[in-house]
């Protein structure tokens, strides 16, 4: 067994480099031999009667070159990785993320047997049959800004970020290109403070000079408390310089950010080497969507992740830039590569074989 670690979602490439960091000897390698193994789930539950995975599940992969049965220069194996925080639903329109308070990593773990049957390859799909009902031009689109610098009482899971002290002013900024103006960008913003009382205190938060929202700071009778606000922004930007500005009673009082979340809608235009997006307005098992991606690249595939051991890749058409697929109207996650930006695990070595089970 050797273990990798990823730190985001995202495409993974193991390619020969990769092996021999590992100490794998390449040399008569078998592609077919290589099997991944991983659980994407983030931190473990902290009850114990919550589901989960147990042991590692092997995930489906596909091997590129490799058709002689050697794993030459130019060959590699792809996978989808999951890294260690977690998006979910919040409703039928926002997305939440649960963040593994104790690790930056996921990990994955590779086995090189000739023993076990072949890894399952990721499928091509098609479902393009049938008359589509609707047609999906933009997508969900969520991003979080949280930055763990401070521990405000020593321990525990909860870290925060920048500090609002000498500077009670800072501008977070966004970038989200061919935003859709016709939906608001939501915002959901916490903070923790130590102000004794909300009197004479603010909290404000503006873009691009225009005030969305003003409330005071949370209270905190010892310590610190921590609150949670929302508000929206009605014809967004691609460009979001999202300002905060805190006004306090007192110079002891400090206030602290936590992280700020956004969930809007961006249309469906390629973007990067590689992005995942969805639909959460999806809703009909019995109805056929159209997904229209635009400025789609000619080398670009697409995968289903939403089952995320087994992906699938789905036909389509390209009509010039313009990427058009189908599927049943139910919520599904999606990645669209460019077929040539992949993402690099960082190789951890290995390790010996371990049953949990057994102890």
């Amino acid at each position: 067994w050797y273990k990798i670690a990823i730190a985001t979602d995202g495409i993974y490439k193991i390619d020969k480099s990769l092996l021999n960091a590992l100490g794998i000897n390449t040399q008569g390698l078998n592609p077919n031999h290589i099997h991944v193994f991983g659980n994407g789930e983030g931190s473990l539950p902290e009850l114990n009667a919550t589901p989960y995975t147990d042991d590692l599940a092997q995930n489906s992969v596909q091997v590129v070159g490799g058709a002689d049965g050697i794993f030459d220069d130019g060959d590699y194996v792809l996978f989808y990785g999951f890294g260690p925080h977690k998006w979910y639903p919040n409703g039928s329109t926002e997305f939440e993320q649960r963040r593994n308070p104790y690790s930056d990593k996921s990990y994955y773990f590779l086995l090189i047997s000739k023993d076990l049957a072949t890894p399952q390859p990721i499928l091509e799909v098609d479902w393009s049959t049938g008359l589509e009902q609707s047609q999906f031009t933009s997508y969900d689109y969520r991003e979080v800004y949280e930055n763990d610098l401070i521990s405000l009482v020593g321990g525990g899971k909860r870290w925060y970020g920048e500090l609002f002290d000498i500077e009670l002013t800072r501008t977070f900024n966004f970038a989200i290109p061919s935003v859709d103006v016709t939906t608001p960008m939501k915002f959901r913003v916490s903070m923790a403070s130590n102000a004794l009382t909300g009197s004479g205190t603010a909290q404000k938060f503006s873009v691009a000079g225009t005030q969305l929202f003003q409330t005071t700071l949370p209270v905190a009778p010892y310590d610190y408390n921590r609150s949670v606000v929302n508000f929206s922004w009605n014809n967004p930007n691609s460009i979001i310089p999202l300002q905060i500005d805190v006004v306090r009673n007192s110079p002891s009082t400090l206030t602290y950010l936590d992280r700020i979340l956004l969930n809007g809608r961006r249309n469906l235009s390629f973007l990067g080497g590689q992005f995942g997006f969805r639909n959460l307005t999806q809703t009909d098992s019995t109805q056929v969507v159209k997904y229209s991606i635009s400025a789609f690249p000619s080398s670009g595939f697409l995968w289903d992740i939403s089952d995320k051991y087994n992906p699938k890749k789905i036909k389509g058409s390209l009509v010039g830039s313009t990427f058009d697929f189908w599927c049943t109207k139910v919520y599904r996650e999606f990645v669209a590569c460019n077929g040539s930006s992949y993402l690099t695990p960082t190789p951890i070595g290995a390790v010996s074989n371990q049953n949990l089970h057994g102890l």
